[in-house]
């Protein structure tokens, strides 16, 4: 009945969806047209057209003039309307016009000279200050409202067509910005939310979009398709003449007595020539200044932070980072940045997994450990770029980090049969000290050699890596029969493990531009690996520490690896279509061997792996229709091929087996996308299917007291699908804007237990509404809501299939009264299926916080309880091939901060 039910919900939720199309599609629309001409009558193309609703002056369409100077702006409902006409070197044009029951011609519309040079575009308090240069859309940020506390994360939300989620990823015009700029140049890396979250909204005077052209289209001056999405930060004169920032310290306590602190201290200069970024911070609420993610955005990093968007567990950290860019004469140009971290993060974790044994044979695992984890961290990371000649540069990209950590790590695990008795039991103690070093040099040059465009391309590169770990390991492990104690075994060990790794990359390509919009690319690979693993295990027994042969091992690998291919691409002459078709051929050489076993792994790997890559921007429609068709090899990890024993849990025992074949995978997406950004309109759809074959699938064996050996081995195909909806608009009247969306997979999994077959099957699904309102500069409230639906099939054991809803609904509110004080809360209510859950299905989060500017609003005092109902947890549901796992991590709970901010004069 449950599941009827939940089917019923989701029928109701897409056909509210799908009726809420329905009306927009049938609602009555109509259009306007007219031209662009100077005072002589000629045509003024790429002037930019606006439609304002005359009753609050938003915008409602924007387009841009074709080149006999004629334009149309589509779907308009009757109502009242301002058309807004601009153009460098003009004159700003206005007219009034009403749309009743029919198309709308305004004529011809004549712009004036403008006589000021002094601005190309004037701002004003009723309109919203916008211009389109070429391909690049720059808003003018001084005419948006920020208040003094704003982060440019909060001017972005502002603009028309750019959106920012929750956790800061940037969506500028129906795409995810890729590269966030501040005065042409980097920014700390390629990470948006480094820029967005610490540079102050009223340092920004223009916001500039475009799509940045690849390094091949810069170089040879022929657009390839492959475009980055860019945001350009362009700063106030005030702010480039001096130095700016702000400085943030706060105290609060936790609801366990425990003293809370948070301190963040940022500093910028941006100098014509030299630029100069410093930001610290100091913390133990869950806040880290840089997180695992934007430490990985710098390209050759370590994965010793590997923090999610969301921090897990309880966290302390000392962070700061310097970002210096120096433009040496005006060909040369050095980015460089450092950064210099220590983390502090406790763990306390619960998993409780239904495991599948067979065909008749189930298992519950309940596993709980408790870790302390120190990370010290040092980052460099050098940029230089140096144009030798016109459309000759060479381009050097340099990281090196040091990483040392220490974790300690106590856990243990309970096996239990259908009936609840106990099987067996581990307990894991671990003390882990590790040494990381890790450095890379990438080197590119690039020289266009004719005038056509002709071009030669050579890179290299190196990486390099020196790990080191030693463990202090102790296990105990008992096994139980029909409820008595049985055996009782333990093992204390020392191991000590090396990993030594050298890479290097030549490339080089060949241009050749063809006639009518056609290009040919050529381009030869070599890229070759040398590592040596030493595992050096001692069994403690009694005083004395004996040396494990049949654990302790040295390994040494070498893989080479040549690709060649040749890439044609072709662009129609007015950029509405173009396609790129590639060809590439790899062949692989892997030789391994094992001097302590005298015994050597060889393979030779030969792939075809053809792409093809198309867009067609469908006038008509007035959208853009993407398709990718992709293989790619996947070949097995290191950890699959080297035949050793990996026995950090006893009850899990892993053998890595090194007759493994690479995947060879199919990828097909095809995706559509209709957007009319400053009207907020978007429509898109997308729809993937990847297909493997030579799959690598797990394989266990489980003796009878439950203990699993674990390996790899190939099977036959498999198949995944996924497809997506969304849909965004505006309702004007109610002072809104909405958008709704449903998405959802499938995928299959095969696995073999104790030479049996196992098929999983796993569908999931998703539907997801937000609504956003915003009030003048008063009051702004944000929703979002999704509801996920989630099934499993097992062919082997069909007891442990399962069907399951989870729902969320998150809400931001934001008010701000009498010019100084602002109210701000945020709720997170997280409702899990009480059957999967259990009597912990709800979680409630809420965040009050009540602030006021200071000093005429130089600073703000701010006030804030944080999960007030002291819920707050990471849950974690996985539908694996063969186990369900429910995951509960201890978090930060309730806790009150008071935080004073103070913003400096510009110095």
């Amino acid at each position: 009945m449950g599941n009827v039910l939940k089917t019923t919900s989701a029928a109701r939720t897409i056909a509210v969806f799908v009726a809420l199309l329905y009306q927009t599609a049938q609602a009555q629309h109509f259009s306007v047209t007219g031209s662009v001409v100077d005072s002589t009558g000629a045509a003024l193309s790429q002037a930019t057209v606006v439609v304002l609703a005359r009753s609050d002056t938003a915008l409602v369409r924007f387009g841009i003039s074709r080149g006999n100077g004629t334009f149309m702006l589509r779907r308009l409902i009757p109502g009242e309307y301002i058309l807004q006409v601009s153009h460098i070197g003009y004159q700003k044009f206005l007219h009034d016009f009403d749309v009743q029951n029919a198309d709308v011609d305004v004529g011809h519309l004549e712009l004036s000279i403008r006589t000021q040079t002094l601005e190309e575009f004037v701002v004003t308090s009723d309109r919203l200050p916008f211009i389109v240069r070429g391909d690049t859309i720059e808003y003018n940020a001084l005419a948006f409202i920020v208040r003094p506390q704003d982060m440019v994360e909060d001017l972005l939300r502002r603009l028309p067509g750019i959106e920012v989620d929750q956790y800061g990823t940037v969506i500028a015009h129906g795409e995810a910005v890729q590269n966030m700029l501040v005065e042409g140049k980097e920014f700390f890396g390629n990470d948006p939310t480094i820029a967005t979250r610490n540079l102050p909204a009223d340092a920004v005077e223009k916001v500039q979009v475009y799509d940045k052209p690849s390094d091949q289209a810069e170089l040879t001056g022929i657009p390839d398709g492959r475009d980055e999405k860019t945001i350009n930060l362009g700063l106030t004169e005030e702010a480039k003449r001096g130095t700016f920032g702000q400085t943030t310290g706060g105290l609060g306590v936790a609801h366990a007595d425990a003293g809370r602190y948070f301190g963040q201290v940022s500093a910028f200069r941006f100098a014509p020539k030299t630029q100069l970024a410093v930001i610290g911070s100091a913390e133990n609420v869950n806040q880290p200044g840089f997180s695992g993610r934007q430490l990985s955005s710098f390209k050759g990093i370590g994965n010793a932070f590997s923090f999610g968007r969301r921090q897990e567990g309880l966290s302390e950290s000392l962070g700061t980072g310097v970002n210096v860019s120096q433009d040496l004469g005006d060909k040369t140009a050095v980015n460089a940045s450092y950064f210099l971290t220590d983390l502090n993060r406790l763990r306390e974790r619960t998993v409780r997994r239904d495991q599948l044994l067979g065909s008749t044979i189930s298992a519950f695992s309940d596993e709980s450990d408790h870790s302390n984890e120190n990370n010290f961290m040092h980052v460099v990371v050098l940029n230089a770029e140096s144009k030798l000649g016109e459309g000759h540069d060479v381009v050097l990209r340099g990281t090196w980090s040091k990483a040392i950590s220490t974790i300690a790590h106590i856990g243990q695990e309970t096996m239990t049969d259908a009936t609840k008795i106990v099987l067996n039991e581990a307990r894991l103690s671990l003390d882990d000290d590790r040494n990381n070093a890790r450095g890379s040099v990438h080197v590119t040059w690039r020289k266009r050699v004719s005038d056509s465009g002709r071009s030669l391309i050579a890179k290299g590169s190196i990486d390099m890596r020196d790990d080191s770990e030693t463990r202090q390991q102790y296990v105990e492990s008992k096994l139980y029969r029909l409820g008595d104690l049985q055996t009782r075994e333990e093992q204390r060990q020392e191991q000590y493990l090396l990993h030594d790794a050298f890479s290097q990359i030549q490339r080089i390509e060949l241009l050749q531009p063809l006639r009518s919009g056609r290009n040919l690319k050529v381009y030869v690979q070599r890229s070759a690996s040398k590592a040596q693993r030493d595992k050096a295990y001692f069994d403690l027994v009694g005083n004395q520490s004996v040396r494990n042969t049949n654990l302790s091992e040295t390994f040494h690998q070498h893989h080479e690896y040549w690709r060649s291919g040749t890439a044609f691409h072709i662009r129609n002459e007015a950029g509405s279509k173009w396609a790129s078709t590639e060809i590439k051929l790899q062949h692989s050489r892997r030789r391994g061997k094992l001097p302590t076993l005298d015994e050597t792994i060889r393979s030779r790997y030969t792939h075809f792996l053809p792409s093809v890559l198309a867009q067609w921007q469908l006038r008509n429609a007035g959208g853009i229709l993407d398709m990718w068709y992709r293989t790619i090899t996947s070949e097995p990890a290191l950890r699959q091929l080297q035949p050793f024993v990996d026995n950090s849990n006893p009850l899990r025992v892993y053998v890595g087996n090194p007759e493994l074949d690479p995947e060879y995978q199919h990828d097909l997406i095809v995706g559509y996308l209709l957007l009319q950004p400053y009207s907020e309109v978007s429509l898109g759809a997308d729809i993937r299917t990847s297909y493997t074959q030579n799959s690598i699938i797990s394989v266990r064996t489980i003796d009878a007291d439950l203990r699993q050996r674990v390996s790899a081995a190939n099977a036959g195909a498999v198949w995944m699908h996924y497809g997506g909806l969304t849909f965004r608009m505006p309702i004007r009247s109610l002072g809104i804007k909405w958008g709704a969306g449903i998405d959802g997979a499938m995928e299959t999994e095969t696995e073999i237990i104790n030479s049996e077959e196992n098929k999983s099957e796993a569908m999931r699904g998703r539907v997801n509404f937000k609504i956003t309102y915003r009030h003048s500069d008063t009051i702004e409230v944000i929703a979002r809501a999704a509801r996920t639906y989630n099934r499993v099939r097992y062919s082997l054991n069909r007891s442990l299939n399962q069907s399951y809803t989870n729902s969320t609904l998150d809400v931001d509110a934001f008010c701000h009264f009498a010019n100084s004080w602002s109210l701000e809360s945020s709720l997170q209510h997280r409702i899990l299926d009480r059957d999967v859950f259990g009597s912990g299905h709800k979680v409630f989060l809420l965040n009050l916080s009540l602030s006021r500017l200071l000093w005429g609003g130089r600073g703000y005092v701010d006030i804030a309880l944080n999960d007030a109902l002291n819920q707050n947890q990471v849950v974690r549901f996985i539908n694996a091939a063969t186990y369900l796992q429910e995951e509960r991590i201890v978090s930060l709970g309730r806790h009150v901060m008071i935080k004073l901010t103070y913003k400096p004069r510009v110095m």
